[in-house]
């Protein structure tokens, strides 16, 4: 699978699996736009996560998905390797705010320090924590400001 993909592509690949052999039984490729990109979709163990953590090659960028939150990277090492590595350790968790049904914003928390309040986003009346193994999963209500 590896010798299919795009130079940058492969790169991300060999340096992952370097790290994480164990992932490459979760490694696909896909095509983008002509050349293929590697998608790593690896499932948490949390039942409350509907969709697997993925690390993606797409466009020319390395990208990480975990329920709600998402970034972009330049390269692997820069900061892709370590929000994946965080994530799957369980010592981070993804913190959404909700106004009912729609999502407001959310970010990567470290477990010792997820908020209790809306105060980052005051139009929420809903905060929904969700960590990799479900250890740190709630949900906290609260008063949402117009």
């Amino acid at each position: 699978m590896i010798e299919s993909l795009g130079l940058f592509d492969r790169k991300v690949a060999e340096e992952l699996f370097a790290v994480h052999p164990e992932w490459q039984a979760f490694a696909r490729a896909e095509d983008d736009c002509g050349e293929n990109a590697l998608i790593v979709s690896l499932r948490a163990p949390n039942p409350r996560i509907k969709e697997p953590l993925v690390i993606t090659t797409e466009e020319q960028e390395v990208s990480v998905f975990f329920d709600m939150y998402h970034m972009h990277f330049n390269e692997l090492n820069d900061g892709a390797l370590s929000l994946a590595e965080k994530i799957t350790s369980d010592q981070y968790s993804i913190v959404s705010f909700w106004r009912d049904a729609q999502c407001c914003g959310a970010g990567l928390y470290a477990n010792s320090n997820i908020p209790s309040s809306n105060d980052e986003h005051p139009y929420a009346n809903r905060i929904v924590i969700r960590s990799w193994s479900g250890e740190h999963d709630t949900e906290l209500s609260c008063i949402g400001r117009d």
